[in-house]
């Protein structure tokens, strides 16, 4: 579908197209090729932006017809004080909450903010993590009962992860224990992907 919208736009009157593959480490076989393809005769106006863990799992043959940049997130300090700039409504106690919890991903940040349901899911997810180190299944519980669908579940699991690989980098957590919640937070959201009744 992709491919098709690129060369779409080559005729449409503006000619401009972005097309973002999230993951590019996880396109198989065929469609790595049908994506090289592309890149060696790109139609005008289109670009592609690729995301991926490690440049090297992509083919060295792909690798070879894009510009590599590197992302950061920001530390949490520098990305509450970006928030506050961006928002006046916010103040810089709540900007260096949501900067924990997400461990400095600036976008996240800023829809919590600006939605007050997404953030009481991420305040739930961070809550989520601390009751699962605990090993206090009712409080997960609880906490996992916010979630009515699968984006509101997956959401807060996204902020339980966040929050988690913060305090281990930080330190302020057993790696130990903290990986085995990471594994299983991992799988839930496996299954979740999958056609099954998200509350069993």
């Amino acid at each position: 579908d992709a491919l098709y919208e690129a060369n779409k736009a080559s005729v449409m009157t503006d000619g401009k197209r972005v097309i973002l593959v999230k993951k590019a480490e996880h396109l198989n076989q065929s469609s790595s090729n049908a994506l090289l393809k592309m890149l060696e005769e790109p139609p005008n106006g289109v670009i592609f932006v690729l995301t991926v863990k490690d440049k090297y799992d992509l083919l060295p043959t792909i690798l070879s017809r894009v510009s590599v940049y590197h992302l950061q997130d920001l530390p949490i300090e520098k990305c509450a004080a970006e928030v506050c700039k961006n928002r006046e409504k916010c103040d810089m106690k709540t900007a260096m909450n949501y900067a924990e919890i997400f461990d400095g991903r600036y976008g996240l940040v800023l829809r919590a903010i600006d939605e007050p349901q997404f953030a009481s899911i991420a305040i739930g997810g961070k809550d989520f993590c601390r009751d699962a180190l605990r090993s206090d299944l009712f409080g997960m519980l609880s906490h996992l009962s916010m979630a009515e669908d699968r984006d509101t579940l997956k959401d807060l699991l996204n902020a339980c992860v966040l929050w988690l690989r913060g305090q281990m980098r930080a330190g302020v957590i057993e790696s130990k224990k903290a990986e085995a919640v990471l594994d299983a937070v991992s799988k839930c959201y496996e299954d979740i992907s999958k056609y099954v009744n998200i509350k069993l």
